[in-house]
């Protein structure tokens, strides 16, 4: 189960409900890995709602715990 990045707070200033972006977590329908500078993976899926697209960041920590540092509504370039 992904935790939330102690230094992140923005995917809740986006108003992201947290059973939201696990939804999109487990059942991503596009996975894009390699994200930005360092290793991060964004899944596109649904919300809990099933209509809502959202795009989550996730990245593993030094532990293996991985961890959900971005949630937003789906952007354009990965709707493509």
């Amino acid at each position: 189960m992904p935790t939330w990045s102690p230094t992140s707070t923005r995917p809740r200033e986006r108003g992201i409900a947290d059973e939201d972006i696990l939804h999109v977590y487990r059942n991503p329908i596009r996975v894009f890995t390699d994200q930005g500078d360092w290793e991060l993976t964004t899944h596109i899926g649904l919300a809990a709602d099933g209509v809502t697209l959202l795009e989550g960041g996730f990245a593993t920590s030094d532990d293996g715990k991985v961890v959900i540092v971005h949630a937003m509504t789906t952007r354009p370039k990965y709707l493509k």
